[in-house]
């Protein structure tokens, strides 16, 4: 279930419920009052006032039970991808993986991190072994092979240079 439909049922249900405790107390308030064949304008402002004060406490009861739901289900859960993530980042260990559990969007995200970690993972992997390779290669080719930077400095010479030159690759 995605937490869109999580929240909107949720919602739904507070709005359900806020309804039939409305509906309850406002029964039981004007029933007492109904009882009484005469009333004041004074108990009718009571009254009316008193039936505003539960529709705003059962409001903020409602409030308070999504929002506790909401942080439950949405809140605590993105705060543990986001510091798995921060984690990953300081740490620099590309082999840790974010784990949530669930099949809406929030485990989807944390799945495609995961994704992304294992690719960045597979292209470290494989350019360490093209590094490999170019560096064995450069060290036993035959001909001098260097690297220099923008400033013409040498920043490479492969060992071979002192078998053609006799300087070694410090000088």
């Amino acid at each position: 279930m995605t937490l869109r439909r999580k929240t909107r049922i949720i919602v739904g249900m507070m709005f359900l419920g806020l309804i039939v405790i409305l509906y309850f107390l406002s029964e039981n308030f004007l029933r007492k009052q109904s009882s009484a064949v005469v009333i004041s304008v004074h108990e009718q402002e009571v009254a009316i006032a008193s039936l505003m004060l539960m529709i705003v406490g059962a409001g903020l009861l409602f409030a308070i039970v999504t929002i506790l739901l909401l942080e439950k289900q949405v809140l605590s859960r993105l705060t543990h991808i986001s510091s798995s993530v921060y984690n990953i980042g300081v740490t620099g260990d590309i082999s840790s993986r974010v784990s949530i559990s669930g099949t809406d969007e929030l485990s989807t995200l944390a799945g495609t991190i995961n994704g992304m970690l294992a690719a960045l993972q597979q292209s470290e992997s494989e350019l360490r072994e093209s590094e490999e390779k170019y560096r064995l290669l450069a060290e036993n080719a035959t001909d001098v092979i260097c690297a220099i930077d923008m400033n013409l400095r040498f920043t490479y010479v492969s060992p071979s240079v002192k078998n053609l030159t006799g300087h070694s690759v410090e000088e």
